[in-house]
């Protein structure tokens, strides 16, 4: 089993790209253009720009054809372009419903809307726009008691992404048809509620060295892999062995590298490629409850593990009925721990005597989890597991038929 594995976390390298979200955090020297604000209530903006004052700025078209922002990273990684860049506290930034258009298609190195990663910033909300085409479509980097709310991000490489934050609320986004949906990395105490993440190929939700954040109603589908995105190393590199054991890996929402705390309620998964969820790389306590997967709603927690939805399940075992659905579940590394709760219907128990509703495991034929335990009155059936199959075992719920 491979020792590390790779995909929210966007670590330098590993898809063979320079990773916005690594650059960013970089704490590099910024060369840019300075823009001014009329001494007025409402800004009004026709064009890229950079924002130095404290205010409230408002869009009042469609941009497509230009940037104003150089930002020189060095080291190699070149400069950086972007369309809006805050470099103030205070700020206040109306899309009014226009969209930031990047002509040249996913260019890296260009973002549509971004705070300065140099210098902390606060109280920076952005709202009402769309970004189409950049490498990230909102990155907020280094800021604090911040919103980003009724956005939409189509077609970038990442949709959201934010780094070094804390106490920022994603609210009402949007975000489709890229590699990635919303990257939390280095995040602490903050929200996203009600997103969207639709048609990504690597992840739809990514939370990694992130600590007790919460993620609400969000609905993440259609994370399916791409043939073309694989890791990458520099030819004229020497291998090392930690280069060889990293992976790739395709998951709707995907927490690793040490987030600790995070909590995932009252969301859905659905139609991803490999994994619906991965916690990896010593990544603990971060409760995922009320989980709607295709064929299951769970609760979960534990560390090292996979879950996906199950297409084709075994038949039941003679004279039990199924209640609930059924998962499957995988190592993710050295020490895996689930602790798996399968939700269920007073209609899913009709037909079998609800007090001998059981957790069972597939590994020809079914057998009981010896300490798997029902809840009548919150129609939950639970067990720990420890004991996985690496390629994902079945399991289901099941009941003596009355």
């Amino acid at each position: 089993m491979p020792n590390k594995t790779t995909s929210g976390g966007w670590t330098t390298g590993s898809i063979g790209r320079r990773p916005f979200l690594a650059a960013l955090g970089a704490g590099a020297a910024l060369s840019v253009g300075v823009g001014s604000a009329a001494a007025e209530d409402v800004t009004r903006i026709d064009s890229c720009t950079t924002i130095t004052e404290p205010g409230t700025y408002r869009l009042t078209q469609d941009l497509a054809d230009s940037f104003t922002t150089e930002l020189d990273f060095g080291d190699g990684l070149g400069e950086v372009q972007a369309c809006i860049e805050i470099l103030t506290d205070n700020v206040h930034f109306d899309g009014a419903g226009h969209t930031l258009t990047n002509p040249n298609e996913r260019e890296l190195g260009q973002l549509a809307v971004t705070v300065d990663p140099a210098v902390p910033q606060s109280n920076i909300v952005v709202e009402n726009v769309t970004s189409v085409g950049w490498e990230a479509g909102f990155a907020y980097l280094n800021v604090s008691s911040s919103e980003l709310r009724n956005v939409t991000a189509d077609g970038n490489e990442i949709g959201i992404g934010a780094f070094d934050a804390s106490d920022v609320t994603i609210a009402d986004a949007t975000v489709t048809d890229g590699i990635g949906g919303v990257s939390l990395l280095q995040v602490t105490d903050s929200t996203v509620v009600r997103l969207t993440a639709d048609t990504h190929s690597l992840f739809g939700l990514a939370i990694s060295r992130a600590d007790r954040n919460t993620v609400c109603d969000a609905m993440i589908s259609n994370t399916v892999a791409d043939e073309e995105l694989e890791p990458e190393s520099d030819p004229e590199a020497q291998p090392t062995e930690e280069a060889e054991d990293i992976e790739l890996v395709v998951a709707g929402i995907d927490i690793d590298d040490t987030a600790t705390d995070n909590v995932v309620v009252d969301s859905k998964v659905t139609n991803s490629s490999d994994w619906d969820v991965v916690v990896a790389n010593e990544a603990v306590n971060n409760p995922l409850t009320n989980l709607e997967l295709d064929s299951a709603t769970v609760s979960i927690n534990g560390r090292e593990f996979a879950v996906r939805a199950v297409d084709d399940p075994p038949a039941a075992p003679e004279n039990f009925g199924n209640v609930g659905g059924y998962i499957a579940a995988a190592d993710r590394g050295e020490d895996p721990l689930l602790d798996l709760g399968v939700q269920y219907v007073d209609s899913d128990v009709m037909t079998v005597n609800e007090e001998t509703v059981r957790l069972w495991e597939f590994i020809e034929p079914w057998s009981e989890l010896s300490d798997s335990t029902v809840d009548t009155t919150a129609n939950l059936v639970s067990a720990l597991i420890t004991d996985f199959d690496p390629d994902g075992r079945v399991f289901g719920p099941f009941g003596e038929v009355k």
